[in-house]
């Protein structure tokens, strides 16, 4: 939740007309107060009990401290890209609302979906502006299946040429104790012991390791976390598909492995290190062969997709294009609400090599319609909003 406070001598508001299929029904439509703290609120995507006892507290202790009259809690959209869902926004701001009329003060709630104009004549004491961001701590915990996890490993070492067996090799059992990390040099398809002084076994219990086929010297090492990192001498000993290059060896006896990760990870968590690099390196040669712009599977992009603002538009329209694009699956989509111009976005956003890019603009607002730009095929089109869904579900089947 982002939050900026203002300590306004006057403030007004009034509606205009709806702007959300889901907003407040029985509004305040006309409001004006003097003396008042205003508390123009964006609620962020994961905003919880924590986040609103929080926001009580600053919100009253402010108030208190600038002897304010009253307090109004205003849905303001643009602090922030990272919206909840409009029904659970309301709820917060509805709770937060209540908590801070049970602490005895005055408040009033602007209408959540609606547009309005307002007007503001500030303070200039010291205290008068005040911005507060408050979130959750959030610790994440992935478990996953043997199944789901056999087809993502297969699938993908495939498409960048690397071929999957059947047997392998394990460091040490049990995987509980695998609390360190091992390594072990691989020279003319013989292992060796590894650093540490542990040897390698041959095992039944369900493994993920990487060998290194003849002709190729290199380190590995290994964790707990299917954590492998590859150091290579030159990236010119990988080798095309069906060529003698690098070969991943699996096993088949286990029900499911914990993988443990960081939530602001945005990279694909068991792919971590130079195992990543390794086969983004390989991604990009095989996209150079073909004159592409090299890309990221969806899966493994930081940046999934990201709506640039051109001109003078309504961004709520913006933010129901974003809603509509995570409903459809998309997790990590932004928004460039910035007036660069729209060269100097598209470079910015070309570096990121961001799968898809939309642009909305004062044109695509007048017809209804957005602009839609593929990074792996290097086209550009116009599509009605109407035709959006549809356009990026069957882009999605392709990945």
């Amino acid at each position: 939740m982002r939050i900026l406070q203002i300590h306004a001598k006057k403030f007004s508001f009034r509606t205009v007309s709806e702007a959300l299929q889901k907003k407040d029904e029985t509004p305040i439509h006309e409001l004006s107060k003097e003396n008042v703290l205003v508390a123009f609120i964006s609620v962020e995507r994961g905003d919880d009990e924590k986040v609103i006892e929080n926001a009580t507290e600053s919100i009253a202790e402010h108030a208190k401290k600038v002897n304010a009259n009253s307090i109004i809690i205003y849905p303001y959209a643009h602090l922030s890209s990272n919206l909840e869902k409009p029904d659970q926004s309301i709820k917060i701001l509805d709770e937060l609302s209540e908590r801070l009329k049970d602490k005895k003060l005055e408040v009033a709630r602007a209408p959540f979906g609606w547009y309005k104009e307002f007007e503001l004549s500030s303070f200039g004491h010291p205290l008068a502006e005040l911005s507060r961001e408050f979130s959750s701590a959030v610790s994440l915990q992935i478990k996953l299946s043997k199944n789901s996890y056999d087809k993502l490993v297969n699938d993908y070492l495939k498409r960048f040429g690397f071929e999957v067996y059947s047997n392998g090799f394990n460091i040490k059992e049990p995987w509980d104790s695998l609390v360190k990390e091992f390594c072990m040099l691989k020279a003319e398809n013989e292992f060796y012991e590894t650093l540490n002084g542990v040897t390698l076994k041959e095992g039944s219990r369900s493994f993920f390791k990487a060998k290194i086929l003849p002709g190729n010297n290199e380190i590995f090492d290994c964790t707990m976390d299917i954590d492998f990192s590859i150091i290579r001498n030159n990236i010119k000993n990988l080798k095309l598909e069906n060529e003698e290059g690098i070969a991943f060896y699996r096993s088949e006896n286990v029900d499911s492995i914990p993988v443990a990760t960081i939530i602001n990870n945005r990279y694909f968590p068991f792919f971590n290190g130079s195992l990543f690099s390794l086969i983004l390196d390989r991604l990009i040669e095989l996209e150079e062969k073909k004159a592409l712009s090299p890309y990221l599977p969806m899966l493994f992009s930081p940046y999934q997709s990201v709506i640039l603002k051109v001109g003078n538009v309504n961004e709520e329209k913006i933010i129901e294009v974003k809603r509509l694009l995570e409903s459809i699956g998309l997790k990590r989509v932004y928004l460039d609400l910035s007036n660069e111009k729209i060269g100097s976005k598209l470079r910015k956003w070309g570096m990121k090599w961001v799968p898809l890019v939309f642009i909305y603009g004062e044109r695509e607002e007048e017809t209804n319609t957005i602009i839609l730009r593929e990074r792996k095929t290097n086209v550009q089109y116009t599509i009605s909003l109407s035709e959006l869904e549809g356009a990026v579900k069957k882009f999605l089947e392709t990945q």
